[in-house]
């Protein structure tokens, strides 16, 4: 399980910032029980790539499994494709890019979009691929996918489901990383943790600014809380929050459109010739005594 993050074009070599990564060092860790490597395959000022890979214990994988009688738990696929616990395993190590906070002589590379090439792999999927590239290609990317190669010795199927996606396009590095552990558990459509309403607001955070728009959002947060009663809530807390805010902003545009008319109305000119008529005190003094 890996992903593979390559930027290219002038200052190219600025994500090893947004990364917090050291590009001439290898990143070794062990991550919630998974071995995660970070290191630069490239890098120079027009050209940076890294690969994110972890490597999970597959006797962790199934401790205290209900199936730990059966010998076919070992047989699985979760210790190769990348999925939500290839997301959960590689999150801490990337928390610098996805919280957009590099440090200060950096920070306004965050909103940069550079040229951005991103391969991850293998995916097991039961969405047709027409549907993987309707997930990235409204978001500005090129979408190519590739299919491993069936060679059974029987016949079991004409072509494998794993598949290796590429995503080329123009994307700053906070998005482009968000969107990936957004939308590959979307892919995998396995979850190896009990979702709750704290996924709410992950859908909130690494879906600002493109899933509210996204034509295939109802299938995005569908495949995320899975549960009717979790989808409903969400729908629910989200159009509260949506009004609230369309609220607030039709406030405060009014209110602006009222301040800048009353800069900008002109005083009432006077039609030439009339005067307005002179009060003396004396006389203003008189007319209150006789009412």
């Amino acid at each position: 399980m890996h992903i593979t993050l390559k930027a290219t074009g002038t200052h190219a070599g600025m994500i090893s910032h947004l990364l917090a990564k050291n590009p001439y060092n290898t990143y070794d860790r062990t991550e919630k029980g998974a071995r995660v490597r970070m290191v630069y395959t490239v890098f120079t000022e027009e050209e940076a790539e890294i690969v994110i890979q972890a490597s999970p214990d597959s006797i962790d994988l199934v401790k205290n499994s209900p199936d730990s009688y059966d010998i076919t738990q070992y047989i699985n696929d979760r210790e190769f494709v990348t999925s939500s616990l290839f997301c959960t395993y590689i999150r801490g190590s990337l928390g610098t890019a996805l919280n957009g906070k590099p440090k200060e002589d950096y920070a306004g590379w965050v909103t940069h979009p550079f040229a951005l090439e991103l391969s991850f792999g293998p995916v097991a999927s039961d969405l047709p691929d027409a549907v993987v590239e309707g997930l990235f290609a409204p978001l500005g990317y090129q979408v190519d996918i590739e299919r491993g190669e069936a060679d059974y010795s029987f016949q079991l199927k004409n072509r494998s489901t794993v598949r290796y996606v590429t995503l080329s396009g123009h994307q700053t590095v906070q998005h482009a990383l968000r969107q990936l552990l957004l939308l590959i558990p979307v892919l995998d459509n396995y979850k190896h943790y009990y979702i709750s309403e704290e996924e709410f607001d992950k859908l909130r955070r690494y879906g600002e600014g493109w899933l509210q728009e996204h034509p295939l959002r109802e299938l995005i947060i569908r495949r995320t809380l899975r549960f009717t009663n979790l989808i409903e809530q969400f729908e629910q807390s989200d159009s509260a929050e949506l009004g609230t805010k369309k609220h607030i902003e039709k406030d405060t545009v009014q209110a602006q459109m009222d301040k800048h008319e009353q800069i900008q109305q002109p005083e009432q000119p006077q039609e030439e010739g009339k005067q307005q008529p002179t009060v003396r005190l004396n006389e203003l003094g008189i007319k209150l005594l006789w009412t």
